[in-house]
C-alpha cells in the first residue's frame, strides 16, 4: 500500500472534516429539513444599509442564502460569509429562524492553522442568539487567547449576517 495516503488521511482524522452548508443546517435544524441555495444581489442602498447598520463592510453585493423548510414552512435561511480571519479566509453559515433569532455560527471553510479555529464549545454562544443582543466581542461574545482574530472575524460576521437578514426580509 502507498503510504501517501496518511498524507490525506491523518488531517481528516486529526482536525475533522468540515461541513457543508446543506450538512450544517441540517445538524443544528434536524435531518428532516429540505435545503435549498439561493443568492440575492442587494442594491446600492441596501448594501449602504447592511453596512452603516452592522458596521462592517462586504465584500461583494451578491449574497449566497440557503432556506431550510419542514413542509412547506420555512424554518431557517443561513448566509454564507466569506471572512478574513488573519490573512487567510474562512466560510462561516449564520443560520437564522424567522424572527431573526441567531440559530448557530458554523465554520465550512477554515484555511487558516486549525489551532486559530474557535472550539465548537465557542460557537456554541451564537445558539439561540436573539436579535437584540448586538454580538460584540467582549460585550456578547467571549474573547479566546490565541484566536482573538478569528473570534473576533466571525462575531463581526454574524452582526453582519443578521443585517443582511434584515434588510432582506420582506
Amino acid at each position: 500500500m502507498n503510504p501517501l495516503w496518511i498524507l490525506f488521511v491523518l488531517p481528516l482524522l486529526l482536525f475533522g472534516a468540515m461541513l457543508s452548508p446543506h450538512e450544517a443546517m441540517q445538524a443544528h435544524l434536524g435531518a428532516d429539513v429540505v435545503v435549498s441555495k439561493e443568492s440575492a444581489m442587494l442594491t446600492p442602498a441596501q448594501l449602504q444599509a447592511v453596512e452603516t447598520q452592522s458596521g462592517q463592510k462586504l465584500e461583494s453585493k451578491i449574497v449566497r442564502l440557503f432556506s431550510a423548510k419542514r413542509g412547506n414552512v420555512e424554518v431557517a435561511k443561513g448566509v454564507l460569509l466569506n471572512r478574513l480571519m488573519r490573512t487567510k479566509n474562512a466560510v462561516i453559515l449564520y443560520i437564522f429562524t424567522p424572527d431573526l433569532t441567531l440559530k448557530a455560527a458554523e465554520a465550512v471553510a477554515f484555511n487558516e492553522p486549525p489551532e486559530y479555529l474557535p472550539s465548537s464549545a465557542w460557537f456554541d454562544q451564537f445558539d439561540d442568539a436573539n436579535s437584540s443582543r448586538e454580538l460584540r466581542m467582549g460585550k456578547d461574545v467571549t474573547a479566546i487567547t490565541g484566536a482573538t482574530l478569528s473570534a473576533r472575524s466571525i462575531s463581526d460576521g454574524a452582526r453582519l449576517a443578521r443585517e443582511i437578514m434584515r434588510t432582506l426580509q420582506p
